[in-house]
């Protein structure tokens, strides 16, 4: 079972997968980790058959990669009240991870375009 969850992870870790936004650093922690995983499974075949000690490794590999997991999962919805400009009226707006990133990368992709038309006809560009 934890052979399929980890390929499932795995998959979901690359582009258009649901953990597509996680970072190298956190790519290279769970790989890390659902090996770790792996290996504590197939050394004693069951949970049942752990001592206290791998049982606590077991699970705290499980909490690293879910908190990766879900902090960086595209569909986890995020909730905001704040005011508009102009109105002291609150709003509740809410939308998922995906979308913010989403937001995030375009307006990133603005500046960089922006900036490369202004270097482009200057003669020196930079510092």
């Amino acid at each position: 079972v934890l052979e399929k969850v980890s390929a499932s992870v795995r998959k979901d870790m690359q582009p258009g997968g649901r953990y597509e936004y996680v970072s190298p650093a956190g790519k290279k922690t769970i790989d890390k980790k659902l090996t770790e995983m792996t290996a504590l499974l197939q050394r004693d075949g069951s949970v049942a058959k752990m001592t206290q000690d791998q049982k606590i490794q077991l699970f705290n590999a499980q909490e690293i990669v879910n908190s990766i997991l879900q902090r960086r999962d595209k569909d986890r919805v995020i909730c905001q009240s704040e005011a508009p400009v102009g109105s002291h009226i609150p709003v509740t707006t809410c939308h998922t991870y995906g979308q913010e990133q989403e937001v995030h990368n375009s307006a990133m992709r603005v500046m960089r375009e922006a900036s490369s038309v202004q270097c482009a006809g200057a003669k020196k560009c930079g510092p």
